[in-house]
C-alpha cells in the first residue's frame, strides 16, 4: 500500500465500509446506548445481541433467549423445545411490569413469586377452574386459551391445543393497570374522532411513551347515530377490544404498556399507553422523508405483514391498515397501531357486519358488511401503493377504488392484493414469504457483487433495486 494513499480510499476499507453498511440497511440503524435493548443478550437463534423486540426467556433451559422474531416463527435448536414455558421481557429487566435486578428467574422462583395471584375472570381450560391461582400459563397459539400449573405440569391437550407444538408464556394482565399519577403527559401529537394523543412520560423511569386520552360524553346521541351504540356501550365494546389487544406480542406492533379509565361529570376517559414512535407515522415519513431507498421501504413492508401475520393467527381482521396506522421507530421498524376497531373473527360467525373503516381504502365487499380476513390484504395492497410512489383514489359515485399512478415496483403483488375476487387475494403469510425472498436475494446480491454501494446516490441505490426487481 502506498503510505501517502489516505486508509479511506484503500480496496480493503471499502470492502469493510460495504460489508458494514449491508448489515446496517439490513438490520436496521442501531443505537447501543438504547435503553430498550436488551445490552448483553443474546438470541440462541439469530445470534443477535442487544436486540430491541421482545426478549423470551426460557424457564427449562440454561440461558436460553430469544428475540421475539424467532420466537414468533417457533424457531427451536436441538435442546429447546417448542412446549417449555417461557417468560417475556417487555423491555430490559422488566416481567409483567416488574424490574428484575435478577436474570436467573426460573419456574421454581416463579412459581412461589405467584403463588397466592388470583386471575379474576381467567378460566382454565383443561380443568374448567375459574379463576385460575397461582400462575398462569397463556398458550401464544390458540386464542383465549389458559392453564393453570396443574394442568401444565400434566401436560394437558384439549380442543386445538397441542402440548408439543404451541408455546406457552407465563401472563398477568393486571400487570397493564396503571396509576394515573404514573403518567406526565406533554404534548399533543395527534387526535382523531374521539381521542387525543399526547407525548407523555412515566415518571418512574423517565420513559417516553403514547398517550392516548379516549372522551366519550354518556349525553352524545352523535354516537348512536354513527355507530348504532351509546358511550357506556361503546367503552364496553372498546375495553373488550382492549384485552383482546393484549394478546398482540410482536415486534412490529405496537407495544401495550397500559391503560385506566377516569370517570367524568358527563361520561368517562379512557387513557391508553402505548410505546412512543419517534418518526411518527408512514404518512408523516413518506411526507417529510424522501430520500428513502426502495430498499428501505421494502423493509417497512416487511415489518407491516410480519404484524399482519400476527393478528391473522390469532383470529383478528385489523381494518384499518393504512400509512395513518403505521407507526414508525427511530430505527425505521414499523409497526402495525390503532386497534379501536380491529375485531375478533366470531368462531360461529365467520364474518362481521359492521359497517366501520375508512372509505378510501376499503375494498369493495367491505359495503356489503361480509368480509373476512382478506379485507386487510386489500388495504395492504393500497399502502405498498403509497409506500411505493403510487396514488389512488375512490371514485365516490361507485364506491370503488381505483388506482391512479402505479407504483414502481411490486405491481404484480399489488395487483393480487388488490384483486376483487377475494379469493384471488393471497394471504398474510403467503406475501410475507415473497417480500422475505426477494430481501434475501437483494442484500445477498448487494453484499457480494456492489464493492462501493455506500457511495451510491439515492438514484443509484433505486437504480439497482428496479433491476434486480425487474
Amino acid at each position: 500500500m502506498n503510505l501517502n494513499q489516505n486508509i479511506e480510499d484503500t480496496p480493503a476499507f471499502q470492502n469493510i465500509l460495504n460489508v458494514l453498511v449491508g448489515l446496517l440497511e439490513k438490520t436496521k440503524t442501531s443505537d447501543p446506548l438504547d435503553p430498550e435493548r436488551h445490552i448483553d443478550i443474546a438470541c440462541n437463534i439469530c445470534k443477535k445481541i442487544g436486540f430491541k423486540s421482545y426478549r423470551y426467556k426460557c424457564l427449562e433451559c440454561s440461558e436460553y433467549d430469544l428475540c421475539s422474531e424467532c420466537f414468533e416463527q417457533r424457531k427451536v435448536s436441538s435442546n429447546h423445545k417448542l412446549s417449555h414455558p417461557m417468560i417475556r421481557f417487555e423491555s430490559p429487566k422488566k416481567f409483567l411490569g416488574i424490574e428484575y435486578d435478577n436474570f436467573d428467574l426460573d419456574l421454581n422462583y416463579i412459581k412461589i413469586k405467584y403463588f397466592n395471584k388470583i386471575h379474576n375472570d381467567i378460566k382454565c381450560k383443561g380443568c374448567h377452574r375459574e379463576p385460575i391461582r397461582g400462575i398462569r400459563f397463556k398458550c401464544d397459539t390458540c386464542y383465549d386459551y389458559d392453564l393453570c400449573f396443574s394442568c401444565y405440569s400434566s401436560r394437558q391437550e384439549t380442543q386445538t391445543h397441542s402440548y408439543y407444538q404451541h408455546p406457552l408464556v407465563v401472563e398477568d394482565k393486571s400487570a397493564l393497570k396503571l396509576d394515573p399519577k404514573e403518567i406526565e403527559m406533554m404534548e399533543e401529537i395527534g387526535s382523531g374522532a374521539f381521542g387525543t394523543v399526547y407525548k407523555s412520560r412515566l415518571k418512574s423511569t423517565g420513559k417516553i411513551v403514547a398517550c392516548k386520552r379516549i372522551s366519550l360524553s354518556r349525553y352524545d346521541e352523535k354516537l348512536r347515530g354513527l355507530i348504532g351504540l351509546n358511550s357506556n356501550e361503546l367503552m364496553t365494546s372498546y375495553m373488550r377490544e382492549l384485552e383482546s389487544y393484549t394478546e398482540f406480542k410482536c415486534e412490529n406492533i405496537v407495544k401495550m404498556i397500559g391503560n385506566w379509565i377516569e370517570n367524568t361529570y358527563d361520561g368517562m376517559n379512557l387513557y391508553v399507553v402505548t410505546e412512543y414512535m419517534e418518526k411518527k407515522s408512514l404518512f408523516n415519513l413518506l411526507e417529510k422523508e424522501k430520500d428513502l431507498t426502495l430498499r428501505r421501504k421494502l423493509s417497512i413492508a416487511n415489518d407491516i405483514v410480519n404484524g399482519m401475520v400476527r393478528i391473522h393467527d390469532r383470529g383478528f381482521i385489523h381494518r384499518d391498515i393504512r400509512p395513518d396506522n403505521i407507526l414508525i421507530g427511530s430505527d425505521y421498524t414499523a409497526k402495525i397501531g390503532d386497534f379501536g376497531i380491529a375485531k375478533l373473527l366470531d368462531n360461529t360467525i365467520k364474518k362481521r357486519q359492521t359497517l366501520i373503516g375508512c372509505q378510501d381504502y376499503m375494498p369493495p365487499e367491505f359495503y356489503t358488511g361480509h368480509y373476512d380476513l382478506k379485507l386487510d390484504i386489500y388495504t395492504f395492497g393500497l399502502t405498498l401503493v403509497e409506500l411505493f410512489d403510487g396514488e389512488h383514489t375512490i371514485i365516490k359515485s361507485q364506491l370503488k377504488i381505483k388506482v391512479v399512478k402505479q407504483p414502481i415496483v411490486f405491481n404484480e403483488l399489488i395487483n393480487a392484493c388488490l384483486a376483487t375476487d377475494v379469493k384471488l387475494r393471497p394471504d398474510a403469510k403467503q406475501i410475507r414469504t415473497y417480500l422475505n425472498i426477494f430481501s434475501k436475494m437483494i442484500n445477498k446480491y448487494i453484499n457480494e457483487n456492489v464493492k462501493d454501494y455506500s457511495h451510491y446516490s439515492l438514484e443509484l441505490k433505486n437504480q439497482l433495486f428496479k433491476k434486480l426487481h425487474d
